[in-house]
């Protein structure tokens, strides 16, 4: 069986020298380690904030649709109640989400 060689050669455009690399080493890496970075943590602070907004948004809607369908009202007035829990308070939680999520910086 040859002997693995450990001569150097050189490579035939750059001239730069190279080491012999086995075989079966030749097609492997080593896997590098990733580091978590301020940039992409606050990336993911963002994301959760945003899908909270949209969820929010969401069941602001619902609960507003439960509350004409039951015929409820717990606030004092009937138009503070729709403001607050009803269609554009829901509507622009999405929207807000949305512009979260969107936000590429």
């Amino acid at each position: 069986m040859p002997k693995n060689r450990a001569s150097k050669r050189t490579h035939r455009r750059s001239g730069a020298t190279i080491a012999a690399i086995p075989h079966h080493e030749a097609g492997r890496r080593t896997p590098q380690k990733v580091g978590y970075t301020q940039e992409g943590h606050r990336r993911f602070i963002r994301r959760i904030f945003g899908f909270f907004l949209v969820i929010l948004g969401i069941a602001t809607v619902a609960s507003h649709e439960v509350v004409h369908l039951a015929n409820i009202q717990w606030l004092p007035t009937s138009g503070m109640q729709d403001l607050l829990t009803g269609y554009p308070m829901g509507g622009l939680l999405v929207l807000a989400g949305v512009l979260v999520l969107s936000k590429r910086r």
